[in-house]
């Protein structure tokens, strides 16, 4: 059971199949299992779920706060490559 109201009512992340391996304050790790789904039409991961991905990271984190909730104002993300990985991981 996650013990994070903000994270447990996270259904966009649930549909996409996002596993949460750790989540704190200071660092959080997210992953997830490449289905077709998922992919793009060129066969490749879809660039919107990694940064979904990451996003969702992001937020785990944040939302792991005790003082309060967190947001990010402002994000990106470079990418170098496609990804043919299976199951990426997401830390932030």
């Amino acid at each position: 059971m996650i013990n994070n109201i903000t994270l447990e009512q996270d259904y966009y992340a649930e549909m996409l199949g996002v596993e949460y391996i750790n989540f704190s304050f200071e660092e959080s790790c997210c992953q997830l299992t490449i289905s077709e789904q998922h992919k793009n039409a060129l066969g490749g991961t879809h660039g919107g779920l990694i940064f979904s991905l990451a996003d969702i990271a992001f937020a785990a984190a944040c939302n792991a706060s005790k003082k309060g909730r967190y947001i990010g104002v402002q994000a990106d993300i470079k990418y170098m490559r496609g990804s043919k990985r299976y199951s990426p991981k997401s830390h932030c």
